[in-house]
Order: C-alpha cells, then sequence, then structure tokens
C-alpha cells in the first residue's frame, strides 16, 4: 500500500533521541496542528535532513503517515533558527511547552498556526521591555484559540494583528492582572 506524501509547514516544538540515531520531533503543522513525526537516522553525520531541522525553527516539511506516527521524508529549513536571539529560545521554549500540554490530536488550528509564525517576525523587531507583555498576549490567544480562556475579553488582545507597542504597554500596566487570568485559565484546563 502507498502512502501519500503530505507537504507541510512546521514548527519544531520539541525534540527527543531515540533508538541509534533517529529522533521523534514534535511538530506544529500549519495542515495538521501537532503532530509526532520520526526522523529516520537524523543524528548521523551523513543525514541530508540533519541541518533542517533544529529545535523551534520554521521548516518545509514532508510527512508520511505510519502506523503509529508521522515519519519525515523531507525538510527544508525556512526559518533558520541561528539567526534568532537568545530570548527567542527562551521564550519559545516556555511557549512550545504550553503548546504540548494544551493541544492533544491532530487538528488544523489556523489561528494559532498564524501567531506560531508571526512571532518569527514580530520577535526580532519587539523591544526587549515589552517581551513579557508580547509573552501575555501570546499565551492569552493560545488560551483563547483553544477555548480555554475565562478571562477578560478585551478586544485588542484577539484582534487580528495585536502585536503592537501600544497594547504591549497597556498589558505592562496591568501585567498582575493578565498573569492571574492566565493561571486561573490553565488551571481550570486540569490539563
Amino acid at each position: 500500500m502507498e502512502h501519500q506524501i503530505q507537504h507541510t509547514k512546521a514548527i519544531v516544538l520539541k525534540i527527543i533521541n531515540i533508538e541509534e540515531s533517529s529522533k521523534i520531533l514534535y511538530l506544529f503543522t500549519k495542515k495538521f496542528g501537532l503532530v509526532h513525526a520520526k526522523g529516520q537516522a537524523l543524528r548521523e553525520e551523513r543525514s541530508k535532513l540533519r541541518s533542517h531541522l533544529n529545535l523551534f525553527s520554521l521548516v518545509d516539511v514532508d510527512l508520511v503517515h505510519g502506523k503509529s506516527l508521522w515519519k519525515i521524508t523531507g525538510a527544508e529549513e525556512e526559518t533558520s533558527v541561528f539567526s534568532l536571539s537568545e530570548d527567542f529560545f527562551s521564550f519559545m521554549e516556555r511557549f512550545s511547552k504550553l503548546i504540548l500540554r494544551l493541544c492533544h490530536g491532530e487538528e488544523a488550528e489556523d489561528k494559532i498556526w498564524k501567531d506560531l509564525v508571526s512571532l518569527f517576525s514580530i520577535f526580532p523587531h519587539t523591544d526587549k521591555r515589552f517581551l513579557p507583555a508580547l509573552e501575555i498576549l501570546i499565551v492569552v490567544r493560545l488560551l483563547s484559540h483553544l477555548g480555554y480562556w475565562g478571562g477578560s475579553t478585551q478586544d485588542f488582545l484577539l484582534s487580528d494583528f495585536p502585536f503592537q507597542e501600544k497594547y504591549y504597554e497597556d498589558i505592562l500596566k496591568r501585567r498582575r492582572f493578565f498573569v492571574d487570568l492566565i493561571n486561573q485559565s490553565l488551571e481550570q484546563t486540569q490539563l
């Protein structure tokens, strides 16, 4: 039986080494949402895919659905993680843990995908003092997109493009308020 190759964009959220030279990658994809995919022999020096599948990189990936998980058959890095800052890595590490905690099953999540991809263009141009506000904003939006946000429904938080300094300033003024609402929402998920 021939399996169909699925081509999609993805962000690598987590990597686990398995077996002698393979890896399991947790990918948030445009077409399928969160998927687990095996990269055969990715740790071998001769692997052609090795340099394209780095943690938190934005990639074009080819996947084939196997018996229990997807298999990676091709990949090309679109945004190199080496061009991104250490702050971005720390930010993405926290945010990816939250995505992995809250997203279950394969289901396209267009709004989450758009927010994730926008981080690659927004983050490098965001003033460092506004990074806590950006993190609050992206977490509120994730919770809202998944139906877990029980807090304030401020229009700017959920607008099409809320990633603006005027909004960051408002968030920072009420930082404690938003953090409390985020924590309440996370507690109510029971995840």
